[in-house]
């Protein structure tokens, strides 16, 4: 798991990061997503679609053990996370 945070914490430092589930899916769609990263209590519809399109696109998604949360915290966001795509350099 601290491999992911510190690829977060440097797409962070990088402003590759896409926030929310609406937008992480039209960056898979439109091939701007290099890899997904949804919180554990991310609700399950909207994971399920965030699968579907990963699966589709053939980019890695990965559950990260953080809720949606602490997720937000570790993107230095003051609210919530469910779903972020790091993009493409």
């Amino acid at each position: 798991m601290e491999a992911i945070r510190k690829e977060i914490e440097d797409a962070l430092a990088k402003g590759r990061l896409i926030y929310g589930s609406n937008k992480t899916i039209e960056s898979i769609i439109k091939g701007k997503a290099e890899k997904v990263v949804i919180a554990k209590d991310c609700p399950l519809e909207i994971k399920e679609d965030i699968l579907h399109y990963c699966k589709l696109a053939d980019i890695p998604c990965i559950e990260i053990n953080l809720n949606s949360r602490e997720l937000g915290t570790l993107c230095k966001r003051p609210h919530v996370i469910a779903a972020l795509a790091i993009l493409k350099e």
